[in-house]
């Protein structure tokens, strides 16, 4: 949405993971200057999964420099991850002052009118054809979180391939 609204913002989503394996790659390179101007230009950072970093301490130390400059130039920065930052072992103390800087809030798994919402949605995205029985099911069914909704919609997509069939409830 920050793109809709703000057309000219630069506006970065990187799961951990990847971020790390870009940077050794720079490192690899000897570009490693080049990775920290790229990631200083970004007006609005999202990184996933940052409890993935737990001992890569290169990385933590890279991502510190970053996270600074982003910072005291006013820029945005979103970390996700499984945990509260008071719990993410293996990391930099400094850094995570930097985590616990701003607001924290925990997610919970959404509720079964949510998932039905959720559902709907990748439905309507993807152009596919599912009952609302099945969509019923499957949010009431699923353990609520968007990665497991995803989950289950493939895997009926690839039954339904893989046995010639519709996706209804015999199926889901």
């Amino acid at each position: 949405q920050t793109k809709q609204l703000y057309p000219q913002k630069r506006v970065l989503y990187i799961s951990a993971h990847l971020f790390q394996v870009q940077f050794v790659n720079a490192v690899l390179k000897n570009a490693t200057n080049d990775f920290i101007k790229f990631y200083q230009t970004i007006d609005m950072l999202i990184v996933d999964d940052v409890q993935t970093w737990a001992s890569a301490d290169k990385t933590q130390e890279t991502f510190f420099h970053i996270f600074n400059h982003l910072f005291r130039n006013g820029k945005r920065i979103i970390l996700a991850s499984d945990r509260p930052p008071v719990d993410l072992k293996g990391m930099n103390d400094r850094l995570l002052t930097r985590f616990s800087c701003g607001l924290i809030a925990e997610l919970e798994k959404p509720n079964v009118q949510l998932c039905i919402d959720i559902l709907h949605n990748k439905i309507k995205r993807d152009g596919l054809c599912i009952p609302e029985d099945v969509v019923r099911f499957i949010s009431e069914t699923a353990n609520g979180s968007v990665r497991d909704l995803q989950g289950v919609i493939n895997s009926l997509l690839a039954y339904s391939v893989v046995y010639n069939s519709n996706i209804d409830m015999r199926l889901a």
